[in-house]
């Protein structure tokens, strides 16, 4: 019996799949849990228009953050914090300082977890960080200042 998966089942699919399943396992566990619906002609047909939409959808979001990386690749972004007379900062730099700077900045809002930070940055300078969403990357200048 065809099926297309509500929600992701172990061992069968995950949500959106269409699955042959037997019969007894549909209706005794995946229709009573709302794990799934029996795929009609009209559903499966439904279903490949809104998975191509998706697709449509994703890449064209693809293109444009590959866009806006390309656009900021290599820039520097400055962030000042206290620091002692020997250039060790106070608080160790963060993903979420780093993303407010460039929003700032380079007026693009980028989500903190793209953002990879070097371990313990307590060091007044200038860094590499690589911002990454995907297989889309790209790398900036972080310049650290004591204040």
């Amino acid at each position: 019996m065809k099926v297309i998966l509500l929600k992701d089942v172990p061992k069968i699919g995950k949500k959106g799949d269409i699955k042959e399943v037997a019969q007894g396992y549909v209706q005794n566990f995946l229709l009573p849990k709302g794990l799934a619906k029996v795929a009609t002609d009209g559903i499966i047909k439904q279903s490949s228009i809104k998975e191509e939409q998706n697709r449509d959808s994703l890449r064209m979001k693809s293109e444009l953050l590959e866009k806006t990386f390309n656009g900021i690749k290599g820039e520097g972004i400055k962030i000042s914090l206290p620091a002692n007379e020997k250039g060790h900062l106070f608080k160790a730099v963060h993903a979420s300082d780093i993303s407010r700077a460039i929003k700032d900045q380079l007026k693009i809002d980028i989500e903190e977890s793209w953002i990879k930070v070097p371990d313990h940055l307590k060091e007044v300078g200038e860094h590499d960080i690589e911002v990454m969403c995907g297989h889309i990357k790209t790398e900036l200048k972080l310049i650290v200042e004591g204040k």
